[in-house]
């Protein structure tokens, strides 16, 4: 659960459910399911790529949606390794061409 700040705890759908003081129903409202789908979700913790997102961007980052998503999870790992393979492949080349000068 790292994609959260470091010095707020990550909590579950139902302890963001519990923290609002929501029912599955008003929750569900609030990210377009209805009370049988929220509770799926909370049981399971598992949701669709829009669902995982919109709980973490209701949440302001405590629920992560990595956690919850592995659409989600894979796209963001497969960004860290492409901007970790974009800054390797540019420290080669900018040694290469400072070699060179």
């Amino acid at each position: 659960m790292e994609h959260a700040a470091k010095d707020i705890p990550c909590l579950s759908v139902s302890g963001f459910r519990a923290e609002l003081g929501f029912t599955l129903a008003e929750l569900g409202e609030k990210i377009g399911l209805s009370k049988s789908q929220m509770h799926e979700v909370e049981r399971t913790e598992r949701a669709s790529l829009r669902v995982a997102l919109r709980l973490e961007e209701l949440s302001s980052g405590r629920i992560d949606a990595s956690n919850l998503s592995d659409d989600v999870r894979l796209s963001r790992h497969a960004l860290t390794v492409t901007a970790e393979s974009a800054e390797a492949s540019t420290g080669q080349i900018n040694g290469l061409s400072g070699g060179s000068a």
